[in-house]
C-alpha cells in the first residue's frame, strides 16, 4: 500500500465519524454492517484495509461478535484514535498500523479506501487482495465514482459535479460547518489529485473483473443521477 495515498488532507478522527450521520456516504456503511451480519460465515476472519478510525469493524462486531476482525490503515492519527474509542472487545478487534493483516482473511472489506491510492496502484491493490483470498470468498467494496471523461479537463469537470451535488446535500441537511470543511477538502484533494483518485465504474469493473465474480452492485446516492455514484460491489475471488 502507498504511503503517498496520506498526503491527502483528512478531517480529524471525530469529524470523520460524523460524516456518517451526514454525508450520503453513511447509508452504504449501513449497508455493509447488514450485509455483514446476515451472510458473513460463523467465526470467520474478516479484514478491513483502509480502516480509517476503525468505526465499521466497530459497528460489525456489535452485531457479530463471533468474528475476529482486523483493521489495517497507515493513517497512525486515525488508529491511534481507534484504538483509544473502539466499543468491540478486543478479542475481536485488533488495528494495525502495518497496512497488512497479520493473517489470512475469510473476507475482505474496502469501503472508500481505493480512491486514494494512485490510479496505477489501485490494479495492484485488487489483485493483492484476490491473492489474499481462497476461491469464492467474499469481497466487500464501497467505492465512489466519477462520470466518464477522456482528458484531464473532462476529469476535473467530473469532480466538480461530484462535490457540487455534494455539498447541495450537506446544505440540505445542514450539516454543520466541520462536515462541509470536509467536503471542501476532499474537492481540493479530487481537483489536485492529491492522495484522492476517484476512477469511473467502468474502470473499477475492469479492475474487479480478472479476478472475481461479482455477484450484485448496490447504487447509493444520488438517485437521480448515475453518473456520480456511490457503490458497493459484493464479489467473489474466482
Amino acid at each position: 500500500m502507498n504511503r503517498h495515498a496520506y498526503h491527502a488532507k483528512l478531517p480529524q478522527p471525530n469529524d470523520y465519524e460524523s460524516e456518517y450521520d451526514y454525508w450520503p456516504w453513511g447509508n452504504l456503511v449501513k449497508a455493509v454492517i447488514d450485509l455483514a451480519q446476515k451472510r458473513l460465515p460463523k467465526a470467520s476472519s474478516v479484514c478491513d484495509y483502509m480502516c480509517g478510525t476503525g468505526f465499521l469493524l466497530n459497528a460489525i462486531s456489535c452485531v457479530r461478535p463471533d468474528l475476529r476482525l482486523c483493521g489495517c490503515s497507515l493513517d497512525a492519527d486515525y488508529i491511534i484514535y481507534g484504538k483509544k474509542n473502539i466499543l468491540a472487545s478486543i478479542l475481536n478487534l485488533r488495528m494495525h498500523e502495518s497496512g497488512q493483516p497479520p493473517t489470512r482473511s475469510d473476507v475482505v472489506i474496502c469501503t472508500a479506501g481505493l480512491h486514494h491510492l494512485e490510479r496505477v496502484h489501485q490494479p495492484l491493490f485488487i489483485r493483492k487482495v484476490a491473492s489474499e483470498l481462497a476461491s469464492g470468498a467474499l469481497f466487500l467494496l464501497g467505492e465512489e465514482v466519477i462520470g466518464d471523461y477522456s482528458n484531464e479537463t473532462e476529469r476535473r469537470e467530473a469532480v466538480q459535479n461530484l462535490s457540487s451535488r455534494l455539498l447541495n446535500h450537506l446544505d440540505k441537511v445542514e450539516a454543520p460547518k466541520e462536515m462541509v470543511q470536509a467536503a471542501v477538502d476532499v474537492f481540493d484533494n479530487d481537483f489536485l489529485e492529491r492522495g484522492e483518485y476517484k476512477t469511473t465504474f467502468k474502470e473499477l469493473i475492469c479492475m474487479l473483473e480478472p479476478h472475481f465474480s461479482i455477484e450484485s452492485v448496490d447504487h447509493f446516492w444520488p438517485e437521480d443521477d448515475l453518473k456520480y455514484r456511490r457503490f458497493l460491489f459484493v464479489c467473489r475471488k474466482k
